[in-house]
């Protein structure tokens, strides 16, 4: 896992959230079924903190003749990671708590920092204020600031690392053993998936997931097969956006050449 170099969007308390979890995140899947649940989310909410704080260190460097393509980006992996947020507390949790509700103490009991008060708190507080920003800016370019910009999400940073933190950590396999087989949590994670992908456009699901892990954990992170890989992402999917992926972490990723120079690892 790459280390955030200096960056105002890691403070001290995001560093630490981002520190536990990259403790479950490890460079290859565990051979225990129910730790599976825990090592892929982790690598999730990783890939979300890390592509935020790619934005807010780049966007100084956006020239201003492709604001086009680099708000448009944003907008969307702002919108994905919000939506995100909510199918985590309307459907995953709750999923989760009902099958747990028999057992005391219950296995899933939600934390504090997943409730539906904390989520909303996060959507009113930080992800509005920002969507609102960008949707000003992508009909204004003239309007966009980096600085506002940068403030905005150094806001969000540290409530939403906290978030994706505590969630992971509530996700050990001594309590995925109780209610679940290894079929079951297929299951779960196949039906969070589809919910995941109703609510984005599937042209761009998977370009801002891939253009966000590092290289060398793409196979971890998310396995795909060759034609998906070499056909159906460079050539059918990536081509509806295709500027947006210059300003993601890693658009090498996605399997073609027509990335900027100045795109690079951070």
């Amino acid at each position: 896992m790459i280390d955030p170099s200096p960056s105002p969007f890691f403070n001290d308390k995001v560093r630490e959230h981002a520190s536990i979890l990259r403790s479950f995140a490890t460079p290859t899947r565990p051979d225990d079924w129910a730790s599976n649940e825990q090592f892929h989310k982790a690598h999730i909410h990783l890939l979300i903190i890390h592509a935020l704080r790619h934005i807010h260190d780049e966007c100084p460097k956006w020239p201003d003749c492709d604001y086009k393509d680099a708000l448009g980006y944003c907008s969307l992996l702002l919108r994905m990671v919000g939506d995100y947020l909510t199918m985590e507390t309307q459907f995953y949790w709750p999923l989760l708590l009902s099958k747990g509700e028999h057992l005391e103490p219950n296995p899933f009991k939600l934390p504090s920092s997943l409730s539906t008060s904390s989520t909303k708190t996060l959507s009113y507080n930080f992800f509005l204020p920002l969507q609102g920003f960008l949707s000003q800016a992508q009909h204004y370019h003239e309007t966009f600031n980096a600085a506002t910009f940068q403030a905005h999400l150094v806001r969000l940073a540290e409530p939403l690392a906290e978030c994706l933190c505590r969630d992971v950590e509530k996700l050990g396999p001594e309590r995925f053993r109780v209610v679940f087989d290894e079929q079951g949590v297929e299951e779960l994670r196949k039906k969070i998936e589809v919910e995941l992908k109703e609510k984005v456009d599937k042209f761009q699901y998977y370009p801002v997931v891939l253009s966000n892990i590092e290289p060398d954990l793409q196979d971890v992170v998310l396995p795909l097969s060759w034609i998906q890989k070499e056909v159906i992402i460079p050539w059918v999917l990536t081509q509806k956006s295709r500027g947006f992926w210059d300003y993601s972490r890693f658009p090498q990723n996605l399997g073609y050449d027509g990335y900027r120079e100045h795109s690079h690892k951070d």
